[in-house]
């Protein structure tokens, strides 16, 4: 029975360090047959090198595997379950110098955001082509999947194969994850042209802040919003100064007048209580529900600074192609009605 040894990403990565050092040979080629280049001559190998931080001028960025050539320098930045970020991809980019080559290396490759590897000095590795590369290696695949740590990237790759881009075309569309470092696929449209426009903003996410033991029991919730921002008073007047409602509260109106209360979807609506907003005008929110929503307030869930609106209950893995229906149906559903409304009001 094999036991996982490598707990953590950088176990993990010096453990690939020594396997490159004993015999590198398969493992550059593996590199060289990916990137369509050629390295030269093979120097050593080098764990966690750190760099200046070019943008910012302090601190450091620091490669996890860092392979010296007589040609240049090349660079593995490694993942187990962790996010990575356009901004750490390009920082490590700016560490490998003009002419360094940059190798993310992940667990499974359809998990991983196209736009993280858009620069053609960026090739991308899973770790199951790292290992074949080995023979008997010490570092091994119970390793890189023990203990449940890839339950985030396979979660992400589900997102991603949801095929939303090809269903909301006219939409943006991510996978990323959130404050409480769980996946999310999120989706947003501006409602009209202008800097002063407001968008409809939702996502489908793994709720709370840590994931289950296995696959089977992972939960996602569905949530659709409109655009506020925590600093304006317009979004967030002092509702002991003015009896007037913010428009986010006619927006959510019109969402479960004309979508909710006509065509929920198959997900049901969670009656969840709306929090209050803790950043700068957003303590209130609470306080302009109760007033304008009357015993509608799990209308105004979400986030003050991003946006306010409904929650679905959660729901399985089996039921997340009915949380993609429900979703499609609040938000095009939505916004079709928000621009009829917003037509008529300007004809009045």
């Amino acid at each position: 029975m094999t036991q996982t040894i490598y707990r953590t990403e950088p176990m993990a990565t010096r453990a690939l360090g020594a396997e490159i050092r004993h015999d590198h040979e398969r493992f550059v080629q593996l590199l060289e047959r990916v990137s369509g280049k050629q390295f030269g001559a093979f120097e050593k190998v080098e764990c966690e090198v750190p760099h200046k931080d070019v943008e910012t001028e302090r601190g450091t960025v620091r490669l996890d595997v860092q392979l010296t050539f007589d040609s240049g320098l090349v660079g593995i930045e490694a993942k187990l379950d962790h996010e990575l970020t356009t901004r750490q991809v390009a920082a490590q980019l700016e560490a490998l110098g003009k002419t360094g080559t940059l190798f993310v290396l992940v667990p499974r490759k359809e998990s991983l955001a196209s736009s993280v590897a858009d620069d053609d000095r960026v090739s991308v590795i899973d770790w199951d082509e790292v290992l074949a590369c080995f023979d008997a290696p010490r570092l091994v695949k119970d390793d890189i999947e023990g203990e449940g740590r890839l339950l985030k990237t396979t979660v992400e790759a589900r997102l991603h194969a949801l095929g939303l881009h090809e269903r909301m075309p006219d939409w943006g569309i991510r996978v990323q994850r959130g404050d409480g470092g769980m996946p999310s696929i999120v989706f947003e449209r501006r409602l009209h042209d202008g800097e002063d426009a407001k968008w409809i903003r939702g996502q489908m996410q793994v709720p709370g802040r840590g994931m289950p033991s296995h696959l089977e029991d992972t939960q996602f919730e569905g949530f659709v919003g409109i655009s506020v921002d925590h600093m304006s008073d317009a979004d967030f007047p002092n509702p002991n100064l003015t009896e007037e409602a913010p428009s986010w509260i006619w927006a959510l109106e019109v969402l479960d007048e004309q979508v909710l209360s006509k065509n929920p979807g198959r997900i049901a609506v969670s009656r969840g209580s709306a929090g209050n907003g803790r950043k700068g005008l957003g303590k209130h929110k609470l306080p302009l529900a109760k007033r304008h929503l009357s015993g509608r307030t799990h209308l105004a869930r979400g986030y003050a600074d991003w946006s306010i609106g409904p929650k679905t209950e959660p729901v399985g893995l089996d039921d997340l192609g009915a949380l993609v229906e429900t979703m499609l149906t609040w938000s095009n559903g939505w916004f079709a009605a928000l621009q009829a409304v917003s037509l008529t009001r300007a004809d009045q």
